[in-house]
């Protein structure tokens, strides 16, 4: 438990445990909408990108494991949408939020060519 919610009255402290359930099913909830045969089901995926958000600026434990579900999740989603730039650049700062607040504590690997494939046909395009 993070020291702020230590600080909170006890009722409110119990519902701050539920949070690693709830982001949990957040995580479904998103896979669940996320359609690989339909290219325009990413758009139906922006509406959980601000929940997701919450839950980064939070100041409780999530699910290792979940973060790193999200994560992957992400960049499939950010790799398969590569002619939806605004879908690009939502994701892509949720997944650098999620990087900067829990890359040290996961173990992932994530290859440079797809980024750089996706730069150079984005912005180097003739």
């Amino acid at each position: 438990m993070h020291l702020y919610n230590a600080w909170l009255p006890p009722v409110v402290a119990a519902k701050t445990r539920q949070e690693t359930e709830s982001f949990a099913a957040v995580v479904r909830s998103v896979k669940e909408t996320w359609r690989q045969d339909d290219p325009d089901s990413v758009f139906a995926t922006l509406k959980w990108i601000a929940v997701i958000e919450v839950f980064v600026k939070a100041k409780s434990e999530v699910s290792p494991e979940d973060v790193r579900e999200l994560l992957v999740f992400g960049l499939d989603l950010f790799h398969s949408s590569q002619n939806k730039l605004h879908v690009q650049v939502r994701w892509g700062n949720v997944l650098v939020k999620l990087l900067k607040k829990h890359g040290k504590k996961l173990e992932l690997r994530i290859e440079w060519r797809p980024f750089y494939d996706c730069l150079t046909q984005t912005h180097f395009k003739r």
